[in-house]
């Protein structure tokens, strides 16, 4: 179930990035939650960042 959970989030997020092409306030959220679900998970937090590198960084939580 978690991992159901993470891969619509990460969905989610690349659905974000997508559409607004920068930083915003629902992404980070999103963000925020995705990292709540991954608990640490050091490949989860890796799918994560390679979701984020197609965004300039500045201003992501």
């Amino acid at each position: 179930m978690l991992e159901v959970s993470l891969s619509k989030l990460a969905d989610d997020i690349q659905r974000n990035i997508n559409f607004f092409q920068e930083p915003n306030t629902k992404l980070n959220k999103l963000i925020n939650k995705y990292k709540e679900f991954a608990d640490g998970d050091d490949l989860q937090l890796k799918k994560l960042d390679q979701l984020l590198s197609q965004l300039d960084n500045d201003g992501v939580t």
